[in-house]
């Protein structure tokens, strides 16, 4: 009788331990396809430690796949197609999203669009200079510069010229400028371009 005691007890130790061990088990299967994480075709990824002495950017980058991502890590993403963007107060707007003012004090305004690709082998160095994604850098870097430089090159321009002659060579000179700010950053302008009519002076209208 003890005998047969000793064997069930130790049956229910056996069931027991092979029961935790398929839950932890499980619980490992979990947690490993959670942190998994899949960089897309055409896009390369960043691995960023968020804690500890390794804090900072991966200097590794990362390819198409996927990557087990730590509790202590981010990954960002960077797409490497051509990309556009367009900056627009939206429908109805009394002015455009960009506003300049010209040589003889006239305010013209108008929405931009732009054409852009991420430099694939300069992923790290981008991310490190701004530490934030692409779409952020896009609407808020990018955009200041063109901003900055719309407000440079029209100031030295008449308004009939803006809004005529002289209105894509505004274009090609900021183009221009923005292109040689951000490619050595890692970041290609395509293409800058009006996405319509200009927002001129009442007077002038």
């Amino acid at each position: 009788s003890s005998v047969n005691n000793w064997e069930l007890k130790m049956q229910i130790k056996t069931l027991v331990l092979s029961a935790l061990s398929g839950v932890i088990a499980l619980v490992v299967l979990i947690t490993l396809v959670v942190m998994l994480e899949k960089v897309p075709a055409g896009n390369a990824g960043i691995k960023v430690y968020l804690l500890g002495k390794s804090k900072g950017v991966d200097t590794e980058q990362l390819g198409p796949g996927r990557y087990l991502i730590g509790f202590n890590e981010e990954l960002y993403l960077f797409p490497t197609f051509k990309q556009n963007k367009v900056w627009t107060n939206g429908e109805g707007a009394s002015q455009g999203a960009f506003v300049f003012g010209t040589i003889d004090g006239m305010k013209v305004s108008s929405d931009i669009g732009i054409s852009y690709k991420v430099n694939p082998g300069m992923v790290p160095i981008l991310f490190q200079n701004y530490r934030k994604g692409i779409d952020e850098i896009t609407d808020v870097d990018v955009k200041n510069k063109v901003a900055s430089e719309f407000i440079t090159s029209a100031s030295r321009m008449p308004v009939d010229s803006v809004y005529g002659p002289g209105k894509e060579k505004l274009l090609r000179e900021v183009q221009e400028k923005v292109t040689a700010a951000f490619k050595p950053q890692g970041i290609d302008i395509v293409a800058l371009y009006w996405t319509g009519d200009l927002y001129l002076p009442p007077e002038i209208t």
